[in-house]
């Protein structure tokens, strides 16, 4: 009977995290509910107070936005612990599933502290259509005398309706669908991937129909977030056709690949786009600011970030991705390929490619790594090499990183299997994984460098002289003809544009400096360094949480650096792990992945140095290098573990040391944290596509989840 009930009880834990969740939302989430029963409501109404006053139709009209203010009429003083104001905009967009205006309101209170002065106790964001919003704690001092209510962001002319303010009210228990079944997903990805959890114990088998099924659900999963991260600033509206900025200075147009399918197809390599008189008689016309002026004096802009090179507009990004995807989409369905959806693709591959890659690692170098480690890897890999950022703003910016990642990834794993025991070498994968990183010359060119990779993949092959020899003459050609093939007209290609054969045209690129004349002083890489790795969050207790670092202010110079919050150590801790490979340098010599490792080292700090030296400092280029540290990474973290754990040969389930354990749970908590920050980073403000200003509703619902903290 015992025995049935612990077995009972065994079953009963996979509803533990649902009950958990519902305890939040009733309790913690609800809290005001709970902390206002007792309340005893009380209407005041609002008057006039400096800089607004009331119309004729009873709407708040601002004429004075230099701190206006309305005074809530207190009949007496009277302890107040929360106050309800429903404000309303009749201009904001009406909708269900629309957020509405959002108002900054700041108390100004005379409390039992404060008899002379009216003293403000903080800002509370309401929000139109979110009653969660409208209930706002206060924490005064004893009894009230006076409060105002004074509005942030108001413009004159402004207009908004709030009739009264209800003093003490209750505030009714909401239980919000949305924010339990966003927390269900949470909290059950916190229990499938917990310690404790029986993944941890089986030894990776995709050919076991159970891992497989979970390994397939995994990967998918992951493509279908990374999908609803492309969709959260709207993009839709992106695509629908060329915009102006800078006082009509600049034209800004998204559909670059478009362009140079179009151009494909028509049976030339410059862009079809008008090009001004004056942008082809300027002396200089990298020079930024004399291109705005001419843009705006004229009233005939020039396109931003596109090339320009003698008199004609190309595309200074890899062609490959055009190729694969723009020029079959038109050429089958007669229209353009939205580029948002082609980064959805790209990113889809990267994934798949990515649990291809780490599985391949595993099998050929680690056979006793626990399948749950190898769903962490994977994932890791996605996130660490800016899954998350490159589809969050899905602009062509994405498609060359994404693109490179997945025939990188592709390319490796192809190659790390393409020799066993049983059948030799795969001349297909030899092939197959060359051409894959070959076509990195057409997307992202210096990821071209995995293909030095083979050098430690192939080791023991070139010491048996399978490569390097007569006999292993098709193997080297294998691998060395396809970087011809692809090389040869990428060359061509950029010789019939910019003049070179090995001119990819960036240099040419319209933006905000002079990528001509471009001062590429050594200073920068110190910079580079430190910002790419090590700057720490400028982190808040006020949503959005996490805000942009301020720019290096002692550097005399020309120094670029988008919207950025934080180093990669600081968002991706797990690749500190790489650091383990020092103290445990003959563990990782037994192993045979120290030239491995050496390289994705050495290729990071490469990559950061071009980064820092050619364009600055910008999170999308965590792509670069982020895949490296964090594949580096887990395999000193599969070393360890591999030499720290045993297989128990009855029930073929990993058993840890205590140190293993220690080294376990330590990977479950980086790789946690990193997905957390990553994802709570989306919220931030000041990014390009920041969700405060493309997509509001979400921004602010998310907000309303998190008032009870008030």
């Amino acid at each position: 009977m015992n025995g049935k009930y612990k077995h009972i009880l065994s079953h009963l834990k996979v509803f533990y995290p649902l009950i958990i969740v519902l305890l939040f939302e009733i309790f913690v989430f609800n809290f005001p509910f709970w902390n206002t029963l007792g309340n005893t409501p009380a209407i005041a109404a609002v008057g006039e107070g400096q800089g607004i006053t009331q119309t004729s139709d009873g709407l708040w009209k601002v004429h004075n936005a230099d701190n206006p203010y309305l005074t809530v009429k207190l009949k007496r003083p009277i302890e107040v612990s929360y106050f309800k104001a429903r404000i309303s905009d009749s201009t904001a967009p009406k909708g269900r599933f629309h957020a509405g205006r959002s108002f900054f309101i700041e108390p100004y209170v005379k409390d039992a502290g404060n008899r002379g002065l009216a003293t403000p106790l903080g800002r509370a964001t309401v929000t139109e259509n979110l009653p969660d919003t409208h209930y706002v704690r206060l924490h005064a001092v004893g009894t009230l005398t006076k409060l105002n209510l004074k509005f942030d962001g108001l413009k004159v002319g402004d207009t908004f309706a709030l009739s009264n303010v209800e003093l003490n009210p209750r505030r009714p228990l909401h239980f919000s669908i949305l924010r339990f079944l966003t927390f269900i997903v949470c909290v059950y990805t916190v229990y499938i991937f917990a310690p404790s959890s029986r993944i941890y114990y089986w030894k990776l088998n995709l050919s076991s129909r159970k891992q497989m099924f979970f390994a397939a659900f995994a990967a998918v999963l992951s493509c279908v977030i990374l999908y609803c991260i492309s969709r959260l600033i709207q993009p839709g509206r992106i695509f629908a056709g060329t915009y102006m900025t800078e006082n009509g200075g600049i034209i800004n147009d998204d559909n670059q690949y478009n362009h140079v399918a179009n151009a494909i197809i028509n049976g030339h390599t410059y862009l079809d786009l008008p090009v001004p008189e004056w942008l082809k008689d300027m002396a200089n016309p990298y020079d930024a600011g004399m291109r705005l002026q001419y843009g705006q004096k004229t009233g005939q802009p020039s396109y931003w970030d596109y090339a320009f090179y003698k008199g004609k507009y190309y595309s200074y990004f890899g062609v490959l991705p055009a190729l694969l995807s723009f020029v079959p989409f038109k050429l089958i369905t007669g229209k353009d390929l939205r580029t948002d959806y082609a980064v959805v693709f790209f990113a889809t591959l990267f994934v798949l490619a990515a649990f291809y890659f780490c599985y391949s690692f595993i099998k050929k170098y680690f056979r006793n790594t626990s399948f749950g480690m190898y769903l962490l890897s994977s994932i890791a890999i996605v996130i660490g090499a800016s899954g998350i950022t490159q589809v969050f703003l899905p602009k062509i910016y994405s498609l060359p990183m994404l693109s490179s990642l997945f025939l990188t990834l592709l390319g490796l794993a192809l190659w790390i299997t393409a020799f066993n025991e049983k059948t030799r070498f795969t001349k297909l994968h030899l092939i197959g994984g060359a051409l894959s990183i070959a076509l990195n010359l057409g997307c992202r060119p210096l990821f071209v460098l995995a293909a030095f990779f083979a050098f430690p993949i192939f080791s023991q092959q070139i010491k048996e002289r399978k490569f390097f020899s007569l006999s292993g003459l098709t193997n080297t050609l294998s691998v060395i003809v396809p970087f011809f093939i692809v090389g040869i007209p990428t060359m061509w290609y950029n010789k019939i544009r910019f003049a070179s054969y090995f001119d990819f045209g960036a240099t040419y690129n319209l933006t905000g400096f002079d990528m001509v004349h471009h001062a590429k002083t050594m200073i920068r890489i110190p910079i580079g360094l430190w910002f790419y790795l090590v700057q720490p969050l400028h982190i808040s207790a006020n949503y959005p949480y996490i805000f942009t670092v301020d720019e290096p202010h002692g550097f005399m110079g020309r120094f670029i650096m988008e919207p950025y919050y934080g180093g990669f150590f600081i968002f991706t801790p797990i690749a500190l792990a790489i650091f383990l490979a020092i103290p445990f340098k003959t563990l990782i010599k037994k192993y045979k992945i120290r030239f491995i490792l050496c390289m994705a080292v050495c290729f990071s700090v490469f990559y950061i140095i071009a980064d820092s030296m050619i364009t600055g400092v910008n999170s999308r280029y965590y792509g670069d290098f982020g895949w490296l540290l964090v594949f580096g990474s887990f395999l000193v973290v599969f070393s360890l573990l591999d030499q720290w754990t045993r297989i128990d040969v009855q029930t073929n389930r990993i058993v840890y040391s205590p140190r293993a354990k220690w080294l376990k749970n330590a990977v479950i908590v980086a790789v946690g944290w990193m997905a957390l920050l990553y994802l709570i980073n989306l919220f931030s403000d000041g990014r390009y596509g920041n969700l405060v200003a493309t997509n509001n509703t979400v921004y602010r619902i998310v907000e309303s989840w998190l008032v009870a903290f008030q």
